[in-house]
């Protein structure tokens, strides 16, 4: 409890400074290119076409959910995954990316994965709005559900910044944690329910694992949202599931952060 108090404390002293790097942190990532911050949604949009002609087209897999098409409902499960594949990886990264405020600036090192997240959670939410209009444009009408994508946005950002905090401090202390995170992300999106509606899947051991994925939760709850018109509530389990995942992972967070917090700096 004594780490959890300084942690909280550390980011709501330095709440201006983590808002300040984050804004640096965008414009780094889309400096130098001559589109610029086109490229925030240049770069979804090819994926999403990529995926979008191979199954429905090429494979003919993409058949319309109710009276949505399959295009939006790729592209709304597609949103949170491009959020969470970038900190997945750049929360992992984040220390060493920064490690000049570790080495040569007295800087609370909890809040630096604070600030990878945050970039590209702002990131997301310009994208989640371009979703939104398409689905207007395609005649959808805003309703009550849609009220509900603050609440999924909010566990996304929560869960995967703890995750940074916790990949963050481990891939500091060897080199192999950050390869393992590289590799398993493709293997994440496959089995997380981005591209297959988990309500179909049978397979008892990967419906297990779903039902403790927390990209598949997101996903899904997007989807939920936009597609399938569920409330977060009526499956208390799946939350309660989630609840115990990040619980978890928050208690593994702040053990390696106490346990390592006080050798990062000579480690870098």
């Amino acid at each position: 409890m004594n780490t959890f108090r300084e942690i909280i404390r550390d980011h709501t002293r330095y709440a201006g400074h983590i808002l300040k790097l984050a804004k640096s942190d965008l414009v780094r990532t889309y400096r130098g290119a001559s589109l610029g911050w086109a490229w925030a949604v240049i770069r979804p949009t090819i994926t999403i076409l990529i995926y979008y002609i191979t199954f429905s087209i090429g494979l003919r897999q993409g058949r319309p959910i109710g009276e949505f098409s399959y295009f939006l409902w790729l592209i709304s499960g597609f949103v949170p995954w491009f959020y969470i594949s970038n900190t997945f990886t750049g929360g992992a990264g984040s220390i060493r990316k920064y490690s000049y405020l570790v080495k040569k600036v007295r800087y609370p090192v909890s809040t630096i994965p604070t600030i990878v997240s945050l970039s590209n959670f702002v990131v997301n939410l310009f994208l989640t709005g371009i979703v939104l209009i398409i689905f207007l444009i395609g005649g959808h009408t805003p309703d009550v559900y849609w009220l509900q994508l603050p609440f999924y946005a909010l566990v996304m950002f929560l869960f995967f910044t703890t995750w940074s905090l916790f990949a963050g401090m481990l891939s500091v202390i060897s080199k192999d944690f950050m390869n393992l995170v590289k590799s398993v992300t493709t293997a994440l999106f496959w089995l997380s329910g981005v591209m297959y509606d988990v309500l179909r899947v049978k397979n008892a051991a990967l419906l297990a694992f779903l039902r403790y994925n927390p990209v598949t939760y997101v996903v899904y709850g997007y989807r939920n949202s936009l597609i399938y018109k569920t409330w977060f509530w009526e499956d208390p389990r799946y939350l309660l599931n989630i609840g115990i995942v990040y619980a978890v992972l928050l208690v593994l967070a702040l053990w390696v952060y106490r346990r390592t917090i006080r050798s990062i700096s000579d480690i870098l």
